[in-house]
């Protein structure tokens, strides 16, 4: 009895192993084995264990193209340092921060603001020497690479007050249209629509 069980239990070990090899080979017919047609990638084996890490290899060929790319050495920005990163979301098209992590071979955290960490492409930022206030934007002067932003702009009870002095200025056009609806005998703008309970 203990050999009928074994030999089972081996017969089922034995037909697995079978079948997630033949799972795992690419077939004659389409080029891709039947796990990568029904699961859209391969089953993992033993031997994915000794090839070489996937994430590491495709950093490698990241570094390697951006060398050979415009033959030029990859820029590097160390953590703390200050730079101007690419802001898509207000008028101003740059923003100062500080790095915070490399999350990639070109990829960057950037905190710009209090509670804003921003993750960016090298190419969408750029090194400069300004001194960023670490604690706080509300308190921050204007930068001088970005301009004067609410100086130009008016108070808010300034641009409330124009309309009424518009008003005061031209009394006689208010007084015609006055004159003109009282000809017209109607007073209101649009007719009226009948409404009946419904039935």
């Amino acid at each position: 009895m203990k050999c009928e069980k074994q030999s089972t239990s081996q017969l089922k070990t034995n037909m697995a192993k079978f079948l997630l090899a033949y799972r795992n080979t690419p077939h004659s017919t389409t080029g891709e084995s039947p796990s990568v047609l029904f699961l859209g990638r391969p089953l993992r084996t033993r031997l994915d264990l000794v090839k070489p890490d996937l994430q590491m290899k495709v950093m490698n060929r990241q570094i390697d193209q951006a060398g050979r790319k415009g033959h030029s050495p990859t820029r590097q920005l160390s953590i703390g340092q200050t730079v101007m990163a690419r802001n898509y979301s207000g008028k101003d098209k740059w923003l100062p921060g500080i790095v915070r992590a490399q999350t990639g071979p070109l990829s960057y955290e950037i905190k710009v603001g209090p509670n804003r960490i921003w993750r960016r492409h090298i190419d969408q930022l750029r090194a400069c020497s300004v001194k960023v206030n670490d604690q706080s934007d509300d308190t921050a002067e204007p930068h001088p690479e970005l301009g004067e932003t609410d100086q130009n702009i008016a108070p808010a009870e300034e641009i409330v007050a124009e309309p009424d002095i518009e008003l005061a200025t031209n009394p006689p056009v208010v007084q015609q249209e006055e004159a003109g609806r009282a000809t017209t005998g109607s007073g209101q703008r649009y007719p009226t629509r009948s409404h009946q309970p419904p039935e």
